[in-house]
C-alpha cells in the first residue's frame, strides 16, 4: 500500500521494531516479569533467548512485517544459522486443513515442489527449521483450539526446531 505503483526493496522502507521479552507471569500473561529488550531483532538474537517465541501486539504495529524481516534475515544468514526458514501465513488455516504439518508443508510446496513431505519431516526431525507462523489472530474462532493443540503437538514432536508465532 505504501508503494503500490512499483516494487520496492523491503529494507528501503522497513524499520525493525524492538522486542520486549520476559518471564511469563502465571496470573497475567500480558505483563511479563524481568522484562528486557532486543533492539534490531534478528533470528540469532531471538535464538539467544529462546527457540519458542510469540510476538504479540495490537494491529498495525508491524508483527507481520517483522516476520517477513525474520524470514529474510534467516535466508541471508543461512550459512551461520543452518536453519531452513518456513513462512506460514495462518489466514487460510481452517476446517479443510488435514493437519498443521500438512498445512505447513503446503506453504513450502508453493515455492519448491521438489521438496517431498518425507524430506520436510526429516528436516524437522533434525531440528533444521525455523517455522514462522504469522497471523494467529486471523484464524477463525472455530479453528483456534484445534490449531493450539496441533501447534503444541508439533512443538513437542519437533522441539529441536525454532518456532516464532505472531
Amino acid at each position: 500500500l505504501l508503494y503500490n505503483d512499483q516494487p520496492k526493496p523491503f529494507y528501503d522502507f522497513y524499520v525493525c521494531n524492538g522486542i520486549r521479552y520476559g518471564t511469563m507471569n502465571s496470573r497475567d500473561a500480558r505483563h511479563p516479569q524481568n522484562v528486557c529488550r532486543i533492539e534490531g531483532a534478528t533470528v540469532a538474537t531471538i535464538a539467544q533467548h529462546t527457540k519458542f517465541a510469540i510476538i504479540i501486539g495490537t494491529g498495525g504495529l508491524g508483527k507481520s512485517m517483522m516476520m517477513r524481516h525474520l524470514l529474510l534475515n534467516a535466508l541471508a544468514n543461512f550459512d551461520d544459522l543452518k536453519l531452513f526458514p518456513v513462512f506460514v501465513p495462518l489466514k487460510d488455516y481452517d476446517e479443510a486443513v488435514p493437519t498443521l504439518l500438512d498445512y505447513t508443508y503446503s506453504k513450502i510446496g508453493i515455492f519448491d515442489s521438489r521438496l517431498t513431505p518425507d524430506q520436510f519431516e526429516q528436516l524437522l526431525v533434525n531440528g533444521s527449521c525455523l517455522l514462522l507462523f504469522d497471523g494467529l489472530d486471523e484464524i477463525g474462532a472455530s479453528c483456534t483450539k484445534r490449531f493450539e493443540r496441533e501447534l503444541e503437538a508439533l512443538t513437542d514432536k519437533y522441539s529441536k526446531n525454532m518456532f516464532i508465532l505472531s
